[in-house]
């Protein structure tokens, strides 16, 4: 599995990035969740030589289609370390905050990782995330900033940030994360409710 992402001492990683974990900013398909008919497999192996080292899926839908250039151009989070309050349920983990103020309605980043069939995800991982129907986002080995969004359970009344999935204005369909109706203070930690995206499920 390695190889496709960037190495652990990249000069291009998020401050804190665990040297455990691989950085992608594409999603990456696991080799037993690519397509089987030889027509699709050309297809993905002629992806895979125009975007190297990366292997990327792309798909068409119906849903909300935001603006590549709002994506990755503008880095609204930062990676750190919880150290208060105590009762913090990550209390001395690491959580995302908000890097400069989010205005509202606007995609924070993605939540990005290896794609699985359910049948093949690992059943383990704390950080699997529903992509589309029957295909499930890991973001325990390979993964960007979004494994690092914490639930609002413990930490907020409520989260301000939602996962939301969407299409980018190149066909991809992306998991992303949302701010609300409130703008997010500069320092503030961005938390979600899991919820049915966590449901294996849903």
């Amino acid at each position: 599995r390695g190889g496709d992402g960037f190495p652990s001492n990249c000069c291009c990683l998020p401050a804190h990035w665990p040297k455990e974990v691989q950085y992608t900013p594409v999603y990456l398909w696991d080799s037993t969740s690519l397509p089987t008919s030889p027509i699709l497999t050309k297809v993905f192996s002629l992806l895979s030589s125009l975007t190297s080292p990366f292997q990327q899926h792309t798909t068409t839908g119906r849903r909300k289609t935001v603006g590549d250039q709002q994506r990755g151009r503008q880095r609204y989070t930062t990676i750190g370390k919880i150290t208060d309050p105590p009762s913090h349920p990550a209390h001395g983990q690491f959580g995302l905050f908000a890097a400069k103020t989010i205005p509202p309605h606007t995609l924070v980043c993605d939540y990005i990782g290896r794609i699985f069939r359910d049948q093949d995800a690992p059943a383990a991982s704390r950080y699997l995330l529903r992509y589309a129907h029957g295909l499930l986002c890991d973001g325990s080995h390979t993964a960007n900033e979004g494994r690092f969004v914490n639930d609002f359970h413990g930490v907020s009344a409520y989260p301000n940030v939602r996962f939301r999935t969407y299409t980018s204005e190149d066909g991809e369909t992306r998991v992303g994360l949302f701010s609300q109706k409130k703008k997010i203070r500069k320092g503030t930690e961005l938390t979600t409710e899991y919820g049915r995206m966590y449901d294996l499920s849903a």
